[in-house]
């Protein structure tokens, strides 16, 4: 306020006991103690979800929905997405053996050719995302779907929706008419919007 309103801040300056000039006075600097990353990365993950979400409100010119649906990805995506995390910190990532090694240690029984699709896109995903953000995500268990739950309510309000459900993607009594849940990728979840 300072610098908008000079004499009136150098008054309350003194009159709070303050020596010299306010204007003169060092700016406040970052207690790096207490930025919490997890805070920080929450953050910004709920602004990523609200972004797709309006995108996909634009794109449908339907106004305010109804209802709206999120689906976060499994847990096999969220295992396969870590130890892609792990190859690409550590160099150049050969997908064909990243695929042999994600094959090996969760045992999955899906098709190929889709699970080398899903690491090709983790792995360019992980080269786009910023160092901070990548170590936290390696660093910390992200937990989506209370992440989202704790948010629905605000999502809500933003949009004016009715309702916003949040489900696993392999949940199977969960709202999903179009089968938008096995788009759902970590840290992306899918979305189904209803006017």
């Amino acid at each position: 306020m300072a610098t908008v309103t000079p004499h009136i801040c150098e008054e309350l300056w003194k009159k709070s006991g303050r020596s010299g000039f306010i204007s003169a006075t060092a700016w406040p600097s970052v207690e790096s103690g207490l930025v919490s990353r997890e805070a920080e990365f929450t953050e910004s993950y709920i602004i990523r979800v609200l972004e797709d979400i309006g995108k996909i409100i634009k794109v449908m010119k339907s106004g305010t929905p109804r209802k709206i649906c999120l689906y976060v990805a499994q847990d096999w995506k969220w295992r396969a997405y870590r130890i892609a995390i792990e190859h690409s910190r550590a160099g150049f990532v050969e997908i064909s053996k990243l695929l042999k090694i994600v094959e090996k240690e969760l045992g999955l029984r899906i098709q190929r050719a889709d699970l080398a699709r899903y690491l090709q896109q983790t792995v360019q995903e992980l080269r786009k995302m910023p160092e901070q953000e990548l170590e936290t995500v390696a660093s910390t268990t992200v937990d989506e779907l209370q992440i989202l739950k704790e948010a629905a309510n605000f999502i809500r309000r933003e949009f004016g929706a009715s309702e916003v459900q949040v489900f696993k993607a392999d949940d199977q009594t969960r709202y999903d008419p179009q089968n938008r849940a096995i788009m759902s990728v970590p840290l992306r979840p899918a979305i189904y919007i209803e006017r």
